[in-house]
């Protein structure tokens, strides 16, 4: 299953990647979309709460216990193009 930041209101609902009669996959991806807007302290500050909170989330449903959340940026690390400032700090709250 996957699921992006970009779902309304910046909140993922994990209820509705998973539906009620499903089991939970053995990995779930949670794309993080950057948000538009030329203020980038504003979306470093959006995508952060953003992915706080759905990881916040997925470690509060019980269903996830067997699961892997693999969680996917773009341009957080360098690899062989310029860092994107507003990603880059997610990869570093993902492994705290």
């Amino acid at each position: 299953a996957t699921v992006d930041t970009s779902t309304v209101g910046g909140h993922v609902s994990w209820a509705e990647a998973l539906e009620a009669d499903t089991t939970a996959p053995a990995a779930v991806v949670l794309e993080v979309r950057e948000p538009s807007g030329p203020d980038v302290p504003a979306a470093v500050r959006a995508v952060l709460d953003q992915v706080l909170s759905a990881i916040q989330q997925w470690l509060h449903d019980e269903r996830f216990t067997s699961s892997r959340l693999v969680v996917v940026t773009r341009g957080a690390t360098p690899a062989g193009s310029a860092v994107d400032v507003v990603q880059a700090p997610v990869w570093g709250l993902v492994r705290a």
